[in-house]
This record gives C-alpha cells, structure tokens and sequence, in this order.
C-alpha cells in the first residue's frame, strides 16, 4: 500500500484498536495535566498527538482497502 493511501473503510476491529489507543493516550494527556505548565509538558503533549495520529495511519494501513 502506498504510504500516502488510506483505508477509508476501516473494519470494527481497527476502530476498536484506535479506540484503545485513543483511551490511553487520553488517560496520558489526563496524567500531563498534574505537572507544572512548561515547554517539555507542551512538547509532551505534542508527541503523543503527533503519536496518536501516527499509530491511527498504522492501524489503517493493517490491511488494503477492500472494494
């Protein structure tokens, strides 16, 4: 699959996957909130979005689309 396709018909389990995800990331997020406001919290914060949204492509690109 070319890295810049996507499977836009994701399967119920690539949107549980992504949703598991998606819950730990939060609970992370909900976590990063307990420390002091500072540029490696921002860039923390920053990575695991840039990391969610790259786990999400990773998932999608399980398998190939299916017509």
């Amino acid at each position: 699959m070319n890295p810049f396709d996507y499977n836009d018909k994701p399967t119920d389990e690539m949107i549980q996957t992504m949703e598991s995800f998606r819950a730990k990331f939060k609970e992370l997020a909900e976590m990063s909130e307990a420390l002091p406001k500072s540029r490696e919290r921002s860039l923390f914060m920053t990575k695991i979005e840039e990391a969610s949204m790259w786990i999400n492509k990773s998932i999608s690109h399980k398998i190939p689309a299916v017509d």
